[in-house]
């Protein structure tokens, strides 16, 4: 993940200099697709600091090799990520548990 953060940086950096060469001003894919991207990257620096922050396995966020368990304890919450200052903030919002109990899935 430290990789893909390093990655991520880079795309950013690429970002800031993409060219729109459609000038269109009705239904400019370009503009479009190049104003997604740079959403698409945000999400990504999003995800990279949840999933960093996050030490455990859990459906589909696993690490397997260095933290191969789930961990309720101290993970059975939900992860806030906020943009702000043209970079991500982490926070965590308890799960409330109702009528169905957390239990590990095995397959």
């Amino acid at each position: 993940m430290k990789e893909q953060e390093q990655i991520v940086g880079y795309l950013r950096e690429r970002y800031e200099n993409v060219v729109v060469e459609d000038k269109g001003e009705v239904f400019n894919n370009d503009l479009t697709q190049a104003l997604e991207l740079g959403y698409l990257l945000e999400l990504a620096d999003c995800m990279i600091i949840s999933g960093l922050a996050r030490k455990e396995s859990r459906g589909a966020h696993a690490r397997p090799y260095d933290y191969p368990d789930r961990d309720d304890e101290n993970y059975l919450k939900h992860t806030i990520v906020r943009w702000i200052d043209d970079r991500p903030v982490l926070d965590w919002k308890p799960v409330i548990l109702t009528k169905w109990q957390p239990e590990e899935r095995k397959y």
